[in-house]
């Protein structure tokens, strides 16, 4: 009866049209067409069994067939079950490291933030010796690389913003911090949006061939060796920073 109806035609279809379903929404990560996909399984599943119920005496006859099938239609589910686990552990793990990246990220900046804006802006213009960043420059230039490296990973720089000239443009103790508070506000949202499988994707840097993960964190140690420049500077002009006489 089952190959009169063309029933292991129908089911060998069933599963490579699922098949077809469940790669396009794992490629998207959309949970909602595996989700719809799981449904559609499970009422096929019924609907078999239904079939079983239904046509009594004949089907009981091609039982052993029958579940045979339904070994197919089992190992299916498992397979779906095991593939969203496994979606949903990579998408997590991805998720931590930008969590994580941006819990350090925006307590270096912001800390760089509280810093200068301690610093006198008679000091701004101050340097330890000739040829070396001032601590405005310094400043400016932390916001120049938060847009660099952000713009590596794929960002696109906002219109009007000139990075590289940063360092070289007059500006007023405000409008430096400003600077910075905008870039960093920039890294924010670059590394929040940025699609997941892209951080895998390999980039040029210098010669180099690194990942945009690799870059991520680059961009962060950055900041840090930068914060560090700024407290050798605070101090040596008499300027403990913020975050050290809360401690006291």
């Amino acid at each position: 009866m089952f190959s009169a109806l063309g029933f292991p035609n129908r089911l060998l279809r069933y599963g490579q049209s699922t098949g077809l379903c469940y790669s396009f929404a794992v490629e998207q990560k959309s949970y909602l067409c595996l989700f719809v996909l799981l449904i559609c399984i499970v009422c096929k599943v019924k609907l078999i069994f239904s079939n079983i119920y239904l046509e009594g005496a004949m089907q009981i006859l091609n039982l052993k067939r029958i579940f045979r099938a339904e070994r197919g239609t089992a190992l299916l589910l498992m397979i779906l079950f095991f593939a969203v686990s496994t979606v949903n552990a990579q998408n997590q793990q991805q998720s931590n490291v930008v969590e994580d990246f941006l819990n350090i990220y925006n307590m270096t900046s912001d800390k760089a933030s509280q810093l200068a804006d301690a610093i006198p802006a008679d000091k701004f213009s101050w340097r330890p010796a000739e040829g070396i960043r001032s601590v405005q420059e310094s400043v400016l230039h932390m916001a120049g690389a938060n847009y660099f490296f952000s713009s590596m990973m794929g960002a696109t720089i906002p219109e009007g913003i000139d990075p590289r000239s940063f360092e070289k443009t007059e500006m007023s103790k405000e409008e430096v911090i400003s600077t910075l508070k905008k870039s960093v506000a920039f890294v924010q949202e670059a590394v929040t949006n940025m699609p997941e499988k892209e951080f895998d994707i390999k980039i040029d840097m210098f010669g180099n061939e690194v990942r945009k993960r690799q870059v991520m964190f680059l961009l962060g140690d950055h900041a840090a060796e930068h914060l560090g420049q700024l407290i050798a500077y605070a101090r040596m002009n008499g300027v403990a920073p913020p975050w050290s006489q809360q401690a006291r």
